[in-house]
């Protein structure tokens, strides 16, 4: 896989069919058929994933954001929403390009 931080991710909205259950997201993938279970931090950033295309950059801060209970060092933090993007990418839920310059 490219390198992370220069991809872009979004999610073709009508791929996902998504429910909040105790605090938590259950998400159910049409193109795969596959029902996925999924924490607060990866419910968070399929909500902000559907609301458009996004970088590791601005994921981040969003992210950094809603840890306020424990926040991890920011390092820590980038890790974990890459290994998130990878897991959704790996499970088809994410698609991710490579930014094009302007002309």
């Amino acid at each position: 896989m490219m390198n992370p931080e220069t991809r872009k991710w979004h999610i073709l909205p009508s791929s996902l069919l998504k429910s909040d259950w105790d605090g938590e997201r259950i998400i159910y993938h049409a193109t795969s058929g596959e029902t996925h279970f999924l924490n607060s931090m990866g419910a968070r950033l399929i909500d902000r994933l559907l609301e458009s295309p996004a970088g590791l950059d601005d994921l981040l801060p969003y992210a950094y954001e809603l840890r306020l209970d424990g926040l991890p060092a920011r390092e820590e933090l980038r890790s974990q929403i890459i290994a998130i993007l990878r897991r959704f990418d790996e499970l088809g839920l994410v698609v991710s390009v490579i930014p094009t310059s302007g002309p």
